[in-house]
């Protein structure tokens, strides 16, 4: 396109990224203290298609150690089961550690950070929904820019 003499290039229209995409009507965090047990990343109902470095607080008094804990959310019968190991730093406002979605069936989960105290009892949690799914795909307009050559 040419406007007073100048060559003006189309732009893309920007695509978001799905890392973040935060689904509609996730159901509400339950419990989740900002000061003790929260999650910054990933956030209540977001999309996720590979591991992703979880960002938050998990901290208390007589602090001894968090985890990550997952189970299918549309199972009322199902137990939470650990994800990784436990965590003996305590962390405000930083990163957690590695949530690790490989060998997860697609589907929606609900995710729990488990903080416990020196007596080993769990004293504080944040437990949200994440849904995991496939990569996606590049968009019909990405795929045609990047097979343009440039000149």
């Amino acid at each position: 396109m040419e406007i007073d003499g100048l060559e003006i290039g189309a732009t893309l229209t920007p695509v978001p990224t799905p890392v973040g995409t935060i689904l509609p009507d996730a159901p509400p965090r339950i419990e989740c203290p900002r000061d003790s047990a929260w999650f910054h990343i990933p956030d209540n109902g977001q999309y996720l298609f590979q591991p992703i470095t979880a960002q938050g607080t998990a901290n208390i008094p007589n602090f001894a150690n968090y985890r990550f804990e997952i189970k299918p959310a549309n199972d009322s019968n199902a137990q939470f089961g650990i994800m990784g190991g436990d965590n003996s730093t305590a962390v405000t406002d930083g990163p957690l550690g590695l949530i690790d979605i490989n060998g997860l069936a697609y589907g929606e989960y609900r995710l729990r950070l488990a903080v416990f105290d020196i007596e080993r009892v769990l004293r504080a949690s944040c437990e949200i929904t994440i849904h995991i799914g496939p990569p996606p795909r590049p968009s019909t307009q990405q795929a045609v820019a990047s097979a343009t050559p440039e000149s």
